[in-house]
């Protein structure tokens, strides 16, 4: 049986540029590199605009580059969302799924992460599922301020 490795990483959001990012991952590559991957996967998970660079950056050996989000379906009407196909693509490794703020600010169910899992399953990335307690499932006051312009 496989030993299992444990995956520890960072979510960068929106806050590193194209340059920000592909100096992060080198410079954490650099620091990291004594470190045994034996037992351990270090992973970035960069925005959308830096995925092709940060992968570009990154040693196969040493990093993993993720997505934030992936659409469930391959192609078609989905603005604003990023197709499987175009993640691979770009040689993104991991998907993020489930984040409570794709949650709790823009209202994505369970159904809808469930669709984002099996998609991810069939495209063979290793998947990081954000699970969420039910109970800490709210409305936030942007929420409500948001609903207002619905």
């Amino acid at each position: 049986m496989a030993k299992k490795k444990i995956y520890f990483g960072t979510n960068t959001k929106m806050y590193k540029t194209i340059k920000d990012t592909v100096e992060f991952v080198s410079q954490l590559q650099e620091l990291t590199k004594d470190i045994s991957r034996e037992d351990m996967q270090l992973f970035v998970i960069p925005s959308y605009t830096t995925l092709r660079d940060a992968n570009e950056a990154k040693d196969e050996d040493l990093l993993m580059v993720g997505a934030q989000n992936m659409g469930w379906e391959e192609q078609g009407q989905f603005t604003g969302e990023i197709s499987p196909l175009m993640l691979q693509e770009v040689g993104t490794d991991i998907v993020m799924i489930g984040h409570s703020e794709r949650r709790h600010v823009l209202g994505e169910t369970d159904e809808e992460e469930n669709k984002k899992v099996l998609c991810a399953l069939n495209h063979n990335f290793t998947r990081f599922y954000v699970w969420v307690k039910p109970e800490s499932r709210r409305i936030t006051e942007f929420q409500r301020r948001l609903s207002v312009f619905s």
